[in-house]
């Protein structure tokens, strides 16, 4: 019996939704590293002037925009399908959109007028042709970070009312065969899986969980 289109439809929207994530995954784990970053939303050609021109860095700002314009993608066309709770799903988009808001309106408001921020004294993309006009797409850094602080307290809000009385105590027991019950415990939002017998933690980029 053949698949209905409908159903290809939304299981093929919700694969390009965990690309969006995972591409938003990778480049908050660059722009924590990095700040200033940039931005590729396409292959690159091997030409030399094409990948100068693709390695400039955009303002961090502007890559913690990015960032939650891929979530937001991510978390339109995750609402497509529900899937097992072993794939990326919607909530945890929203849930790792709060925390990038929050850390980009958080950096902003305590690195203000410093070299770490945009327009900060001694901010080394000031010395760069294509960033020594920048300006915040907001006017200014104080309109910058309440945009990025109320956007974490919607999507933070967002997601606890999701959970709301529905949190389940960790029992402490792992679950040995199919026939015993599961901790419930361990079905949770971007959960880290530590391995003390290999030193390594595995995270949602590395174990999809």
């Amino acid at each position: 019996m053949p698949i209905p289109s409908m159903v290809i439809l939304t299981a093929i929207k919700h694969y390009i939704g965990e690309l969006f994530f995972l591409r938003a995954c990778e480049y908050f784990k660059r722009y924590q590293l990095f700040g200033d970053f940039p931005i590729i939303t396409h292959p690159l050609l091997d030409d030399k002037e094409a990948l100068s021109e693709a390695s400039k860095r955009s303002p961090r700002n502007e890559v913690a925009r990015f960032i939650l314009s891929d979530l937001d993608k991510a978390i339109t066309l995750l609402k497509a399908k529900n899937m097992p709770t072993t794939r990326i799903n919607a909530d945890a988009a929203i849930l790792l959109k709060s925390r990038v808001a929050l850390f980009e309106g958080t950096w902003l408001k305590y690195f203000k007028n410093t070299a770490f921020v945009p327009n900060g004294d001694g901010w080394p993309g000031k010395t760069k042709d294509y960033n020594s006009t920048y300006q915040y797409p907001s006017g200014n850094i104080d309109s910058e970070i309440d945009y990025f602080l109320e956007i974490a307290m919607t999507a933070s809000k967002d997601i606890a009312e999701r959970y709301k009385n529905r949190l389940t105590e960790n029992t402490g027991v792992l679950q040995q065969s199919t026939n015993e019950d599961a901790n419930p415990y361990l079905t949770c939002l971007l959960k880290k899986i530590y391995l003390q017998s290999t030193k390594f933690c595995y995270g949602v980029d590395t174990l999809i969980t």
